[in-house]
Parts: structure tokens; sequence; C-alpha cells
């Protein structure tokens, strides 16, 4: 038996590892895919190619005449040993145990030959690490959070759908949802930059992840009982399982607002936020995913009107209530097509001659069905839905053309002006100084008759945009008003960076004038500072006779409110300044 060794069990192999000529030639032919031939009785391996060894990181002397399950092992579906079979065996992935301790996954196929009239099998195999990787990433980004790592909405939704199923058949098996969103997370991003704002997203993931362990009530998304996941944007969400009663759902509620408590550190500075929480608990009603989101997505709605930090469980009632909105929402949809709205004016009076200098125009909504309805119960609708921008550009062109038609039949000198209200979204449109420079343009108004009335929310955003559209507006000789002065954050001393032209003292601070002291000395102190850095004032919400005969004393040049008059129609307001100009 000159030139072969007895192996193991009696197995015959070559000396130099190949089993046989014929083995060498199909070997070679493989190239760059891995080889193993096994023999097919006691699966012991006969040979290996260099291509295998160097997956393997092994030596040939380690591998020759070894049990081939050392090696290759199933992922779980195959069987233990392709020799069990004695078969030919399709590609199919298993794991090749590499000498280092490490795995990788390859592909193997499996063929039948004949060494020395004993049946063996020749194995090709491929690395198929990368693809796996990809297979991966493919699963990771269609399932996982790319920023946070957390859930995706895809995931959660699966997994909600199966609470679902399971309260279905468990009656007592509850669970309840969570949605979060954090606070003015738009103004920061804005502010900040868009690379602080994801790494923020990401401080507050690993929070509330830590947090939800600590306290051992939820786990993190691998959990099964348990997930925390990223709905998009700054929002999140957690399925809490188990819970028998909301009181305990709102303990975590609060635990997860009290986070918030502390400053996040991000990229060295401290950011400060708060997080508004919706509730929705299970019940038989809810027979789909998306119904309970839903719920917890009204439940979050009511949370960030009642202030920021705040969190509300869902009941029947927000259910009813959403239904309104939504229909609300509908109509003022078809309200934008079929214009439906209208304009009143309310005298803005010079205190020191009592005559109207000018008005401010406000709009009215004619619903079909519920008669006029004021701008307070559907402008901050429109803001959310966007329907602002062109309900914005409807009254201020109506209210600019109706203006020109008045300073034809009633010329004064200086002319009468009138103030229109823009909100933050239409501060924020790229094109709004074009627009209403058209406007100004089409209705022949002279740009120094009209005052556009902002908020003090639109300079809390302080970005270049903003004051790049204000200075615009501004050159064009339109007069900029900050409206509801005194409600906000601003100050005289921040209001500089803004070419604002007059202050409108908020009516809060005028209710009390002649009965808080406090009050009185405020708003002279408002009214002296704004002399000095050159705005004019204009008092709101002058409803007495002592409000008014204070004001005077203050020598406040202008004032608006019920008690000088009340807004009033197109014809009404005519005849008023006909009466005046008589």
């Amino acid at each position: 038996m000159s030139g072969e060794r007895l192996g193991a069990r009696g197995t015959i192999f070559a000396g130099d590892g190949l089993a046989s000529e014929k083995c060498r030639v199909l070997l070679d032919g493989l190239g760059e895919f891995g080889a193993i031939v096994v023999d097919a009785e006691t699966n012991r391996i006969l040979d290996i190619n260099t291509t295998a060894l160097a997956l393997l990181g092994a030596k040939r002397d380690e591998v020759i005449g070894r049990d081939h399950n050392q090696f290759v092992s199933p992922t779980g579906q195959e069987c233990s040993s392709a020799a069990d079979s004695g078969k030919v065996v399709d590609p199919s992935e298993w794991v090749l145990c590499r000498s280092d301790g490490t795995s990788i996954p390859i592909l193997k196929s499996v063929l039948q030959i004949e060494v020395y009239d004993r049946k063996a099998l020749l194995e090709s195999i491929v690395d198929i690490s990368d693809r796996k990787k990809a297979e991966e990433n493919l699963r990771r980004s269609a399932f996982f959070d790319s920023l946070t790592g957390l859930a995706n909405r895809a995931l959660f939704v699966d997994r909600l759908e199966h609470c679902i199923l399971r309260a279905q058949r468990e009656k007592e098996f509850l669970f309840s949802v969570l949605l979060l969103d954090l606070d003015r997370f738009k103004f920061l991003n804005e502010r900040l930059g868009h690379e602080v704002g994801e790494q923020t997203l990401v401080a507050v993931a690993d929070r509330v992840k830590k947090a939800l362990r600590d306290v051992d009530t939820v786990a993190i998304q691998t959990d099964t009982t348990h997930t925390l996941a990223r709905m998009g944007d700054d929002k999140f969400i957690i399925l809490l399982e188990g819970v028998h009663r909301n009181e305990d759902v709102v303990r975590v509620a609060q635990r997860i607002q009290a986070l918030f408590d502390q400053p996040l550190e991000v990229n060295g500075q401290e950011i400060f936020t708060s997080a508004s929480v919706g509730i929705a608990t299970y019940n038989k009603k809810n027979t789909s995913a998306e119904a309970m989101l839903r719920d917890a997505d009204i439940a979050l709605y009511r949370a960030r009107n009642q202030g920021r930090g705040s969190y509300v469980v869902f009941d029947e009632v927000m259910h009813a209530q959403a239904v309104e909105r939504m229909t609300l929402e509908l109509d003022l949809r078809r309200a934008v097509e079929r214009e439906q709205f209208s304009l009143v004016f309310q005298p803005i009076v010079s205190l020191i001659s009592d005559r109207i200098t000018g008005v401010e125009a406000l709009a009215r909504w004619k619903h079909p069905e519920r008669g006029t309805m004021l701008p307070k119960d559907f402008i901050p609708i429109a803001e959310e839905i966007g329907l602002i921008v062109p309900i914005g550009l409807f009254v201020l062109r109506e209210a600019c053309r109706q203006m020109q038609l008045w300073q034809e039949q009633f010329p004064s000198d200086p002319p009468l002006t009138v103030a229109v209200n823009l909100s933050s979204l239409q501060v924020r449109q790229p094109d709004l100084a074009a627009k209403v420079k058209d406007i100004l343009r089409e209705t022949g108004l002279a740009p120094g008759s009209l005052h556009l009335e902002i908020t003090e929310s639109v300079l809390l955003e302080n970005d270049r945009h903003t004051v790049g559209t204000l200075r615009k507006l501004k050159k064009q000789g339109i007069r900029l008003h900050m409206d509801d002065f005194g409600t906000g954050y601003s100050s005289l001393s921040y209001l500089h960076q803004f070419p604002i032209d007059v202050l409108k003292v908020d009516r809060t601070f005028i209710k009390k004038l002649n009965e808080d002291s406090g009050k009185s000395g405020l708003v002279g102190s408002i009214m002296a500072m704004a002399r000095n850095k050159g705005m004019g004032v204009i008092a709101e919400g002058i409803e007495t006779d002592a409000q008014l005969e204070c004001l005077k004393e203050m020598e406040c040049e202008l004032g608006q409110g019920f008690y000088l008059a009340r807004p009033k129609k197109v014809r009404a307001m005519g005849k008023l300044l006909s009466r005046q100009n008589g």
C-alpha cells in the first residue's frame, strides 16, 4: 500500500492529502470556490483546496482526517450532515466554523463522487458574508430606524397588530400605546441646525431606553414583550404589554416626562426640551393598529394644546371631537376652493384727535351650516394643515382692494391704513415679499398704507429667512407691527434686531389698567421705551372709559377695542368713515 496511509476507522487517504487524481482535477477546477472532499460513510474529510483552507484559517494537516461536522454546521433547517442523506444536495446556506472560533455564512453545494471505489461527497463552498450583511442591512432599513437604531413604524405596527390579535383571544390581556412628541423640536432644529437636531433625537432615544430598562417597565426593541420605536421626525412610541390600569400607564408617562427635567448634552452644549404624551389603551373597539395609533395621536394633539410637557389619556369624547375636527378640516378645504371668506374691519383710533386713522382687517368664515365663524375657531386649524397661506393671501388682497376704494372715497392726510395679520407659516414662505408686492401693484394701494402684523412667535424663530423676509417687506415701504406684545418672551432690547415699527400692547395689560398699579406701570414703561427706540404704540382691547382715560394720560397715541368701535362689515365701516369725513 505504497504512498498511502491508514486514516481513522480504516479510511484510506493518499499520502499527499489528495484522495485520487480525479479529486485533484475536481478541486483545481473549482478555482475561487472552496472545495472539500468528504468520505460519505465516515464523514471524515479526505481533501480540501487552498481556498477552503483560507476560509477556515487552518493548515491542511489540521483538517485532513477530521470530522466534517467540526467545520461545517447547518443553519438550522438542513440535516446535520450532507452524508446523512446520501444524495446530491442543492445549494443551501450553512455555517463554516473557523479555527479562531469565529464563523462565517456559506453557500454549499454537494456532488456525489467515487474515490477508490468508495462513495465520497465533493462540497463546493462560497463565502456569502457580504450578501448576508447586505440582507441584514436591508432588513434593518425595513424594520429599524437608521438614526436611532430603534424599531421603526413598520415593525411597531406589526407588533401592535400581534397584540391586538392576542387581546382578541385572551380577554385578560391588555396593552397601551404611548405616543411621545418633543415640544418645540422644529424650532430647535431650525435654530441650531439639522445635525444638532439629529444628535438630539439620538440622545432622547438613549435616555428613554435607559430609563425604561432601569424602572423595569419596558425593555428595548429586542424585548419580545415591549417595544420602543421612532415613528418619524421627533415622535417616539412605546408599546406597553400586560398593563391592567390606566394609572400604571400614566406613571410611565410621568416617568418619561421627568427625564427631560435635566438638559440633554449634545455636541458639547446643553439642550432643554420636554415631551407631550398621548396615551391609548386597548379596548374591544380597536380592531386595527391604525385605529390605536389614531387614538394615541388624538390624545397627543390634546396634550400639546394643554401646554408643553403634558399627557392625555384618550377617551371616546376625544374621538367624537376628532371626528368633528376632521369634518371641519374638510369643510375648510372646500371653503378655500369656494371662497367662503369675508372681511370685517375694526377701527384704529387716534387717542389724541379721536379720529379713525386706519382699520384692522379680520377674517370671517361664512360656513353654510354653522353660520359665521370667528378666526379663533378656524385659523389654528388652517395653520396646522397649511391652508393659512391661501386664506392669508385672500385676506391680504381683499383688505388692500377695499382700503384703496376707501382712500378714493374718503381722502385724508395722512391716508387711511389697513393692518393685516400674518401667521408664522406665511412669514416662512420664501415668496411672501414678492406676493405682497404683486398684490399692492394689482390693487393700487401704496405700500405705506399697508401694515402687517406679526406675533412674537415669529420673532422667536429668529432665523435668517424670517429676518430677510421682514427686511424685504420693510424695504418696500410696508410698516410692521408686533401684535399681542407682552404675552410671549420678547423684550424691547431683543426687538432692535428686527425692523418693527409699532408695538401693539396686549389686551391682558389693558384690561386691568386702572385696577392694578403694576399693570399701569408696565404699560407706561413699554410706551416710554418704545418711543426711545422710535417705535409707535397701539393699545389693544380698550373696553371701558376708565381704560381710555388712563391711556390718554400716558399719552398713548393709538387705541383699538370694543369701547371705541366693534369690528364692522364693509358697508357699516363705510358709513362710519363717511360720517367722520362729513
